[in-house]
C-alpha cells in the first residue's frame, strides 16, 4: 500500500539517537540522454544501449509504451515513439499521433521526502503542427494508467505547448487559473519538476520550465510515482522530442503488497507480482522458518499477503515465520544500496511490549531468517515498544537500543549501505525519522533480504509493507544474454548491430561458409563484435563442412594445420574474443571422443593467455538426447549448454541437472530459448507461447546456480523446412528478449 514515508538519514551520530539531518544535493541516480540506441524494426530504439546512454546507480531501467490517449488503453504501434532517429538524434520521439512512454520503475524519495524529474522537451521542432500542440510529463501512482496528461491517476501532469504556455494538472483538473508562459529554446523547452513533502497531503510542486518559476500545492500525496512522458501530436507530419531525463532518486524493486488473492494453498505471498512490483521485473519470496530451533517452514498460512484484515500488506501470524526475497540484493557501481520497509510488530496489541519485527540481510540464501543467525550479517529488531537494535551473526552492535516513536502505519525502516564489499561497511539506520550510523564490520556484497516478526501468542499479527530496493539482481547467476546466428553465414547475414544495444554474447563464425566450400574468411567481420562479447565458433576449423555429415562420419583434420593458421588470422582480433565455442552438438555428427578429445585440448593449448589470448571460457552444446552419464566432455571445457526446443520446465530442470552430476558440477551451463515458432518447437506452436516460454529459462537460472548464460535460437537461421525469421516478424518476443538481456547485461 501507499504509506507516508518518513525521512532517511544518511548521515547521524554513530551511538546517540539524533533527528536525521538533512544532506546536501546528491548526484541523479539515473539520466538518459537517448543517445547510441540502434533505432530498428521492431523496438525502435526505447530500450537499446541502455548501458551506454542512462548513467547513475540506478540505470538500466526499461521503458514501456502506452496508449497516451483517453480514447484507448492499446498503446500504438511502436513506431510511435523511437529513440535516436536519424531526424531527431540523441532524443526520444513521437510522431503520427497521442502516444506516451512510462518509465519501468518508481520514483522515490530522499531523506528529505523530495524529489526532481527534469526533462527537455519541444513539442513541435520542425513547426508542422499547431501553436497549441503540447509535450506532456506526468505522474501517476499506477503503473497502468494510459499516460494522458488529463487522465484521472494522473495526480501531476504537465503541459508545454509549443506557444510557450505551461500548465499543471493533478487528476484532471487545471491547477492554475492562467498559464506560466516561457519562451522556447534553441532546443525547446529544459522542465524541472521538484516536489517536496511527497508523501504528504498537500506536497509542494515547483515548476520550472526554462527559468520561468512557479511554486504550487498538488493537493494529493505522489509518493513513488511512476514518471510518464507523453505528447500532443495533431497531424503526422509533427513530431514531438524528449531529451536529457534526469531523475533524482529512483527504486528499482518495490513491492506495495497490494492486488494479491489471500488464498489457500499460497497465501498471496507470490500472487499478482506483475500488479504489486515494478514492471521491470519482479521478484518471488520463499517461506522461511524464522527461527533459531530448525529450519523446517511452517504452514504458509502462517504468513500471507492482502489479508482481508491487513490489506495491502504481508502479515505474520500464530508464531515465529520469516519470508526471503528471492532477489539477492544487489550494491551499485557506488557499492551502496538501501533498502527501506514499514513496520508494524503488533499493531493490535495483542501481544508483548518486547515482540519485534525484523529486518535481515544474509550472504545465505538457505537461512533459516532468525535475526541472531550466525548467517545474519545485519540483522534489524524494532519492538513495539519502539526501541531498536542492530545484529551482526548474532551479536548486538549497540550498546543502547535505538528509541523512536510509533507512527500511524507503524515503523518507516531505512538501511543505507555503503561500502557493501569493503570489511567494514557503514550502515545508516532510519526508524521514523531517527537514525545512527555504524560500521558493520563485516562484508555484504550481495545479501539475501529476510523478513521476520516475533509473535508471541495465537492471537497477535505482525505486519510489513512498501517494501522498496534500490537494486536487486533478478538473476544473479546469469551474466550473458546473446542469440545464436548472430553473425553465422554471408547469406544469413551479419546481425551485430542489430542485438549490441542489449547482449553481450553473440555466437559468430567467420570461417568460410560450411554451404559453400571454398568460400572466404570473414575475419574482419569480428571487428564488429564489442571488446570480449563474440562467442567464436571454431567448428569448422577442426570438421571442415565438406567432410563432415549429419550421422557421420565426421573426421577430424589430424594435421590441425588450418586450425593452426586460423589462430594466427583471429589474432589481431582477440580483444574481441569474448568465448570459444566448439563443434555444435558433436555427437549428432559422429564426431569421436577422441577428435572431440583433440579439438578441446588444441584449443586450450592454442589460445591460452601463455599464447597472448584471452583467457577465453570454451563452450560445448550438447543435444538433449546426448546429455547423458557417458557423454563426454573433455575437461578443458568451461561451459555446457544443452539444447532441446520442446522442452518444458521439467525436462529443462532435468537435463541441468544431468550435466551438473555428469560434470561434478565443475562446469558452468547455458540454455537456448527458442525465439520463433517452427517445426522444431513442437508444442510451443504460436508467437504467445514462444513468448511465454521465455520465463521457463529464467526460472532455471534461479533455480541452478550453474548457469551463466542464455543463447536465443531460431531469429536468422535457415533450414531445409523453415524459412528465416526476422525480429520485425516477432516484435513482442522480441520486446521481451530485449528486456531480459537489459536485465541479464546492466547490473550495476
Amino acid at each position: 500500500m501507499k504509506r507516508t514515508l518518513l525521512p532517511l538519514a544518511l548521515v547521524a551520530a554513530c551511538l546517540t539517537a539524533l533527528p536525521a539531518p538533512a544532506t546536501a544535493a546528491v548526484t541523479p541516480q539515473l539520466t538518459d540522454t537517448f543517445e547510441r540506441a540502434h533505432d530498428t524494426h521492431p523496438t525502435y530504439g526505447l530500450n537499446d544501449s541502455l548501458a551506454a546512454r542512462q548513467s547513475g546507480k540506478a540505470r538500466g531501467v526499461t521503458y514501456s509504451r502506452v496508449s497516451g490517449s483517453w480514447t484507448t488503453t492499446t498503446p500504438p504501434e511502436p513506431y510511435y515513439s523511437q529513440v535516436n532517429h536519424p531526424d531527431y538524434p540523441g532524443k526520444l520521439s513521437f510522431a503520427l499521433a497521442r502516444s506516451a512512454v512510462r518509465l519501468d520503475a518508481p520514483l522515490d524519495q530522499d531523506q528529505d521526502d523530495a524529489y526532481t524529474v527534469s526533462v527537455t522537451v519541444d513539442p513541435d521542432p520542425k513547426l508542422r503542427g499547431t501553436e497549441g500542440d503540447w509535450s506532456s510529463v506526468m505522474l501517476s501512482r499506477s503503473p497502468a494508467s494510459v499516460g494522458y496528461v488529463t487522465s484521472g491517476d494522473v495526480q501531476l501532469g504537465l503541459t508545454v505547448a509549443r506557444n510557450g504556455e505551461v500548465q499543471l494538472f493533478r487528476a484532471g483538473n487545471a491547477l492554475w487559473s492562467s498559464t506560466l508562459k516561457t519562451t522556447r529554446a534553441a532546443d525547446g523547452f529544459r522542465v524541472s519538476l521538484a516536489v517536496t513533502g511527497a508523501s504528504k497531503a498537500d506536497p509542494s510542486v515547483t515548476v520550472t520550465v526554462n527559468g520561468a518559476t512557479r511554486t504550487t500545492g498538488l493537493g494529493t500525496p505522489v509518493p513513488k510515482p511512476y514518471l510518464y512522458l507523453g505528447a500532443y501530436v495533431s497531424n503526422d507530419k509533427q513530431v514531438s522530442t524528449a531529451d536529457d531525463l534526469t531523475v533524482s532518486r529512483v527504486s528499482r524493486f518495490a513491492d506495495t503488497f497490494d492486488e494479491a488473492q489471500d488464498t489457500d494453498p499460497g497465501y498471496g505471498l507470490n500472487d499478482a507480482l506483475a500488479k504489486r512490483q515494478p514492471p521491470l521485473g519482479t521478484s518471488s519470496y520463499t517461506r522461511v522458518s524464522g527461527d533459531w530451533q530448525s529450519f523446517d517452514s511452517p504452514p504458509p498460512y502462517y504468513s500471507q499477503v492482502n489479508h482481508p484484515d491487513y490489506p495491502g500488506k504481508l502479515s505474520f501470524a500464530l508464531r515465529r515465520s520469516a519470508v526471503r526475497l528471492d532477489a539477492p540484493v544487489a550494491p551499485g557501481k557506488d557499492d551502496a544500496f538501501t533498502v527501506s520497509v514499514t513496520v508494524d510488530p503488533d499493531p493490535k496489541l495483542r501481544g508483548t511490549e518486547g515482540d519485534w519485527s525484523s529486518v535481515m540481510l544474509s550472504q545465505n540464501r538457505d537461512s533459516s531468517g532468525y535475526v541472531t543467525n550466525g548467517d545474519v550479517r545485519l540483522g534489524l529488531t524494532v519492538a513495539r515498544n519502539g526501541e531498536v537494535q542492530l545484529f551482526r551473526s548474532g551479536n548486538a552492535l549497540w550498546s543502547s537500543p535505538l528509541k523512536t516513536t510509533r507512527a500511524a502505519d507503524g515503523f518507516r525502516v531505512t538501511l543505507a549501505v555503503t561500502g557493501a564489499s569493503k570489511a567494514d561497511p557503514s550502515v545508516t539506520v532510519t526508524v521514523n525519522g531517527v537514525g545512527r550510523t555504524t560500521g558493520l564490520g563485516t562484508p555484504v556484497p550481495k545479501p539475501y533480504l529476510y523478513l521476520g516478526a516475533y509473535v508471541s501468542n495465537d492471537k497477535q499479527v505482525s505486519t510489513a509493507d512498501d517494501l522498496t530496493v534500490s537494486r536487486v539482481d533478478l538473476y544473479p547467476n546469469l551474466e550473458y544474454f546473446g542469440y545464436f546466428a548472430t553473425d553465422a553465414l554471408t547469406k544469413w547475414g551479419n546481425h551485430l548491430p542489430e542485438v549490441t544495444g542489449f547482449a553481450n554474447l553473440h555466437w559468430v563464425s567467420v570461417s568460410p561458409d560450411w554451404d559453400t566450400p571454398g568460400s572466404s574468411y570473414r575475419i574482419a567481420d569480428l571487428a564488429g563484435c564489442p571488446p570480449r562479447s563474440c562467442a567464436l565458433y571454431v567448428g569448422e576449423e577442426f570438421f571442415p563442412a565438406e567432410n563432415c555429415k549429419w550421422s557421420g562420419p565426421c573426421p577430424i583434420d589430424a594435421s590441425l594445420k588450418r586450425w593452426k593458421a586460423f589462430v594466427e588470422m583471429v589474432k589481431p582480433y582477440k580483444d574481441r574474443i569474448g568465448a570459444i565455442y566448439l563443434k555444435d552438438e558433436p555427437q549428432g555428427y559422429g564426431v569421436t571422443n577422441a577428435d572431440l578429445q583433440t579439438m578441446a585440448t588444441a584449443v586450450k593449448e592454442s589460445m591460452g593467455p601463455g599464447k597472448g589470448f584471452g583467457p577465453y571460457p570454451i563452450m560445448l552444446t550438447l543435444a538433449g538426447g546426448d546429455v547423458k552419464p557417458n557423454t563426454l566432455v573433455p575437461a578443458e571445457v568451461d561451459w555446457v549448454g544443452v539444447d532441446e526446443y520442446t522442452a518444458d520446465e521439467a525436462r529443462l530442470d532435468s537435463l541441468l541437472t544431468t550435466i551438473e552430476r555428469m560434470t561434478g558440477g565443475t562446469k558452468r551451463t547455458y540454455l537456448f530459448p527458442p525465439t520463433e515458432v517452427a517445426p522444431y518447437t513442437g508444442r510451443y506452436d504460436t508467437n504467445e507461447k514462444i513468448e511465454a516460454v521465455q520465463q521457463i529459462y529464467y526460472s532455471m537460472a534461479r533455480k541452478h546456480p550453474s548457469m551463466i548464460a542464455i543463447m536465443n535460437f531460431g531469429v536468422w537461421v535457415v533450414t531445409s523446412s523453415n524459412p528465416a525469421t526476422h525480429p520485425y516478424m516477432i516484435p513482442r518476443t522480441w520486446d521481451t528478449q530485449e528486456r531480459y538481456g537489459v536485465a541479464v547485461t546492466v547490473k550495476d
